[in-house]
This record gives structure tokens, sequence and C-alpha cells, in this order.
């Protein structure tokens, strides 16, 4: 193999890309600008349903009882309304909740009883699920001041019924917090991207060629067909590589400025600075880019096999659905959990090594593990490819 023809061959290749738009929207321009604007309008359309939603809020009383009534219409969003059948009228949205008193609340109150109170509501009508979150707030504030009004009157003290100060004390930094949050979905978005970047690519050069006739008049010239494959490939990787980063990147970014765009405030939201630390970004790097490496010499390989582009599509898109399923075995897995088995997975290796790294754990053994195992399924991918694209009968059209 002739290591200056490869670089010629790579250099024809990414040409040939570049002039190809499509191949450019697809990979890197479309989840550039797709995720930032879906997170947006998702963010902006949850905004606006759930500021609608406090704005009215049409509920039935059944009962009476004076303090909870005020309590409840204290709120100018809460409309006490009458129909003839409450829970048909619950079913079918026209009011939100309805709340039902004890007929014997105001006795049993008086008596330091315990009275019931139900709130029926629709779990299936988001706004139905709002009101009952809001009443259950506004009756606890209720409940709250009998209590304290109760010990009053019995000359007791508010701790006698609070023995207990249970707190929560988070043993996380900032950046395991964030990088926990960003574990449960940069893996899959780097697997998948990393795959379906460089599927385009890798169907047109060498089933796309194929059916144009190209890759024959090229196998013809001056040139190993090691270097043709080798330039291929790493063409294929390049591009793997560089639509990963661009959907990274542009997670990063909506994380960062699509909640101001929507009109909300963005300190409830994770900030992508925290996420990881500089060592671990150039491992993550690293496993990318073997990965890349696998799916491009895996890719090519399929194409090899296929007579058509369309043929080759239809080969290499289980691809897609392979790289998908290692991210959710690993998904409720915490990152001190995952079996060592996994380490050695194609795939699933570098997603648990990922979770890790992004949860700011580094296990040296399992990291050198993953990149080992990692590296022999590269080879063996490329071997698979090579010996594919010896093959003349799959080469050659017809």
């Amino acid at each position: 193999m002739d290591f200056r023809q490869v670089r010629i061959i790579w250099k024809k290749e990414m040409v040939d890309l570049f002039r190809d738009r499509k191949t450019w929207l697809v990979s890197v321009l479309l989840p550039f600008l797709f995720i930032p604007g879906l997170m947006s309008l998702i963010l902006n359309m949850e905004s606006r349903s759930q500021e609608a939603a406090r704005k009215d809020i049409p509920i039935v009383i059944q009962g009476e009882q004076a303090q909870i009534v005020a309590a409840l219409t204290r709120n100018p969003a809460i409309r006490v309304v009458h129909v003839n059948d409450p829970q048909q009228a619950l079913k079918e949205g026209e009011i939100r909740a309805i709340v039902k008193l004890d007929p014997q609340i105001n006795e049993k109150l008086q008596r330091n009883q315990t009275a019931e109170i139900e709130v029926f509501y629709d779990p299936t009508n988001p706004k139905s699920a709002i009101a009952q979150n809001l009443l259950k707030s506004h009756l606890q504030a209720v409940q709250d001041q009998l209590v304290a009004a109760r010990l009053a009157r019995l000359q007791l003290s508010p701790e006698i019924v609070k023995p207990l100060d249970i707190q929560s004390r988070s043993v996380a930094t900032e950046q395991q917090k964030t990088g926990g949050f960003f574990a449960f979905i940069l893996p899959f978005l780097l697997v998948v991207s990393t795959a379906s970047g460089g599927m385009a690519a890798a169907v047109d050069l060498v089933a796309g060629e194929k059916e144009r006739g190209t890759l024959e008049a090229l196998l013809t010239a001056p040139v190993h067909g090691m270097s043709v494959l080798t330039g291929k490939w790493l063409t294929v990787t390049l591009m793997g590589c560089i639509s990963a980063l661009a959907s990274v990147c542009s997670l990063l970014l909506s994380f960062r400025f699509a909640p101001q765009l929507a009109g909300l405030q963005g300190g409830d939201f994770p900030d992508p600075v925290h996420a990881v630390s500089g060592a671990n970004v150039a491992l993550l790097l690293l496993f990318l880019v073997l990965l890349s490496m696998m799916f491009a010499a895996l890719m090519l390989g399929l194409s090899s096999l296929a007579k058509s582009f369309k043929e080759a599509q239809t080969y290499i898109t289980p691809v897609l659905l392979v790289a998908m399923v290692p991210s959710y075995l690993t998904m409720s897995l915490a990152p001190n959990e995952i079996p060592t088995a996994y380490f050695f997975i194609p795939v699933l290796n570098v997603v648990a090594v990922m979770k890790q790294l992004f949860h700011g754990v580094t296990q040296w053994g399992a990291v050198l593990g993953a990149m080992g195992s990692t590296g022999l399924f590269v080879v063996l991918a490329i071997v698979l490819a090579a010996t594919l694209f010896r093959r003349e009968s799959l080469i050659v059209k017809g």
C-alpha cells in the first residue's frame, strides 16, 4: 500500500464530498440547526401551554367549608363553576378538577378530627394534572394553618408534630451533577451520529461508484486496491467524526441558548461548560475516533456487498439500529454498576466508558479494556472490508 496514493485518494474523495451539498446538509448542517430549533420550539410550546393552564382553572367544589373555599378562590386563576355532571365535565375537559369535601368536615375540624378531601383529576389531560398539583399546594397550606391553630388552642409547640428534621445533602460536585445529566443523552447521540454521519459517504463511495461505473475506472488506474479502500475508509471515518461533533456541539449550544430563545430562565437548565473535565474530553475524542473507524470499515464492507445505491442503504440501515441498543442498555445503570463484560462488547464498551467519563469517573482498567477491545474490533472490521473489497465479483459491476 502506497501512502502517497492513499493521500491522493482521500483528498479526491473529500473534494467530491465537499462539492456534494446534500452530504453536508444531511451530515453536518441539518443536525447542527435541527436540534436547537427543535428544542427551542418544544420549550416554547411547553412554556406557553403551562402558562395557559395556570391562567384559567375552572373547578367544581362539592361541599362547603369557608376556610378551604376562601383559600382556593384566593388564587384569581381558580374559578368555581357549577355543572350538572362534574365527572363527565372533567372527562370532557370542561373543568380541570373536582374538590370533594367531607360532608361532616366542619364538625370534624371542630372536634380536632381528620376530615377527608378528595381531588379528582384527569392525568391524561396535562392541564388537569397542573390544576391538581396547584390545588394540593393550596390545600396543604390550609392544613398547615389548621394544625397551627389546633396546637395554639392546646398550647403546644409546633415541634411536637415535627419530631424529625430530615435534610438531604448532595455529595456530588457541580461537574458530576451536570455530567451525570449529559451522560443520559450524549452517549446515545454520539454513537448514532457517528454511524449516521458516515453512512451516506460509505454508500456513495463504493455502491454509488459501482453503480455509476466509476469504481472500475479507478481500480484500472495504476493505484493499489488497498490504497483506494484506505482512502475511502479515512473519508468515511472523518465524516462520522464531523457529524458526531456537530451534533454534540449543537446539543450543548441548545442547552446554553434554547431556554433564553424560548423565553425561559436558563438557571434551571444544566450548563454544558461543567459537563466534563478537559482530560476526559481527550479520552472521549479518542473513543469517538475509534468508533468512527469501526463503523466506517463495517459500512464500507456492507457497501461492497451491494449491487446498487438503494441496496447498500438497505444493508447499512440496520447498523443504526445496532448502534442504538447499547445506549439503552446502560441508561439506567450508575457508572459503578456497569458489568465488566460490557467493556469488551463492541459499541457497548464505548458507551459504558463515555457514561463513566461524563460522571467524572475514570477507571483506567475499564478504559484500557474498552480501548483495546475497540481497537481489536476496528482491525476485524478493516479485515472484513478488505476481504470483500478484494473480491472482483463484488466490485466489478455485472
